[in-house]
């Protein structure tokens, strides 16, 4: 099965979307994203931060905040090893999970 995309996150990892989880688990579910597909991508390439699932340590949660909507793109990847992960699901969110810790923000300049 091909990869609908295949990118580099902001830490260096790779991060791929195989067409069965675009196709059917994100637009069966939210087909509104098939017009939101460069911004999860781009939440992927350049979140706001990272947070790690509250009962899925492999899974990272990026988020990016959507300016002319008040929501966030949520996008959560799974890594089966430290350098590699593939997409689970991608939706708007209107926060952060409760008691998910944030374990990646990019710098911030003084």
């Amino acid at each position: 099965m091909a990869n609908v995309f295949d990118i580099k996150d902001s830490r260096g990892k790779t991060v791929y979307c195989d067409e069965e989880c675009w196709t059917k688990h994100i637009l069966g579910n939210h087909p509104h994203m098939q017009e939101w597909m460069r911004r999860v991508t781009l939440t992927i390439e350049k979140p706001d931060f990272i947070s790690e699932d509250v009962d899925r340590r492999n899974r990272h949660n990026y988020y990016r905040l959507v300016k002319n909507r008040q929501k966030f793109i949520k996008v959560v990847v799974e890594f089966a090893d430290e350098d590699v992960g593939n997409v689970i699901t991608a939706f708007a969110a209107n926060n952060l999970k409760p008691k998910e810790p944030i374990i990646w923000e990019p710098e911030r300049t003084k």
